[in-house]
């Protein structure tokens, strides 16, 4: 599946630039030899930001600044982003739709932080801009990174406010939000640039696999079942988790057997147990906490050698995904991955989700906080009233010789 990438704001940004660096590793002589990005694009308000961006290119037309602020950002308020963006909504379109390899994408996706000013205020702006001016129906998606713990500290917090305003907003005019939960990324013991910079790339390789396996020219990697851009298109709907689950290989498994071509029995048992125990993490590591069991939709891809996706172990997830999801459509199939690396993964799309508890408690928050900020406001003003009232009377230093 080949992708357009757009960021928005600062943390929208740097990931799209993750992206685009991982395209580059992807589609070179070291890598898969596959581009699954056709472009990728930064915008903010901030020209540092954009500055501090190290692989998407640097021309007016990739970085695109929104130079109403000046270029030192909004503050973190969006209904400033909002205002700005709708001056520039179908500039920036036009730019995106005119880029050389737009064509070839076959699917938007936008990235944004609903916790930060920029990107919170704009990306639904962008994305209804867009789906007004296609010709096709080519699927639009949201990325949407929700806040850190520590951002929604304090009565002040804009935080939760800007992620529920957002997400009313994207859910309207997105064929699907992609929720990612920064917490579930992060480690301990790394300083914030590098914990920051860790988070982004760990969300981003969330979806090489799924992005690559259409894409595969390889005939020794194509699997039985492909995974492609119809299928993952089929499965992304309303609101939506991904997960991926690891589990190391031993060094023979990733070369072909010489001496014991059929293999052992017992090596059948490790490989569909290495296979569903990759599934089980990849539902432990989803990157938002959902309720499996309202899920409508789900996708998934066995990156694993060949001789470990058996007919035995595709029924086995299957088989655990309808009694997790019984409700949901399952799509699925292989991406072989023999000689490649020594992991066996399993990416998951958990997709038209209804309950999201995570999202529901933003919501409930965010309207507490807005009545409670609206007091605060009012409380400000009547102190500065009766702050007036007292200086009342007294000489004014600014007064005329008229008065």
């Amino acid at each position: 599946m080949k992708v357009a990438v757009v960021g928005v704001g600062q943390c929208g940004c740097r990931i799209a630039d993750k992206f685009y660096i991982l395209n580059e590793h992807s589609g070179s002589i070291f890598g898969r030899r596959i581009e699954f990005i056709t472009d990728g694009f930064a915008i903010n308000t901030d020209s540092a930001d954009l500055s501090g961006l190290l692989h998407i290119p640097k021309d007016q037309a990739h970085r695109i600044i929104l130079n109403e602020t000046g270029g030192h950002g909004v503050g973190g308020v969006n209904q400033v982003s909002f205002e700005v963006i709708k001056k520039y909504a179908s500039s920036i379109v036009t730019t995106i739709l005119d880029s050389l390899k737009f064509h070839e994408a076959d699917a938007v996706l936008f990235i944004a932080s609903g916790g930060g000013g920029t990107g919170s205020g704009a990306v639904a702006t962008l994305i209804d801009t867009m789906k007004k001016r296609l010709q096709d129906p080519r699927p639009l998606y949201a990325l949407i990174v929700l806040p850190f713990a520590k951002e929604e500290i304090g009565e002040g917090s804009f935080a939760v406010i800007n992620t529920a305003t957002c997400l009313a907003a994207v859910n309207k005019v997105a064929d699907a939000v992609m929720l990612v939960e920064n917490e579930r990324f992060t480690r301990q013991g790394k300083d914030l640039i590098d914990t920051i910079d860790i988070t982004n790339t760990r969300i981003v390789e969330n979806f090489i696999d799924l992005f690559c396996a259409g894409e595969e020219k390889n005939p020794n990697r194509v699997g039985a079942k492909t995974i492609d851009a119809g299928d993952i298109i089929a499965s992304l709907n309303g609101l939506t988790a991904i997960g991926v689950g690891e589990m190391p290989l031993s060094v023979w498994k990733t070369f072909p057997k010489v001496f014991n071509k059929r293999g052992d029995f017992q090596d059948g048992l490790k490989d569909d147990t290495t296979v569903t125990s990759a599934l089980k993490k990849a539902i432990n590591r989803l990157s938002v906490d959902c309720e499996l069991s309202d899920a409508t939709k789900i996708c998934y891809a066995i990156c694993a050698p060949k001789d470990m996706v058996t007919p035995g172990v595709d029924t086995e997830i299957r088989r655990q995904l309808a009694n997790w999801a019984p409700k949901a459509e399952v799509r699925g199939g292989d991406y072989p991955a023999q000689g490649r690396n020594r992991t066996s993964t399993v990416t998951l799309i958990i997709s038209g989700l209804i309950k999201v508890k995570r999202v529901e408690k933003i919501y409930e928050r965010a309207h507490e906080l807005y009545k409670i900020q609206k007091d605060i406001i009012e409380e400000r003003k009547r102190a500065a009233q009766k702050l007036d009232e007292l200086a009342k009377g007294l000489p004014s230093l600014l007064e005329t010789e008229e008065d």
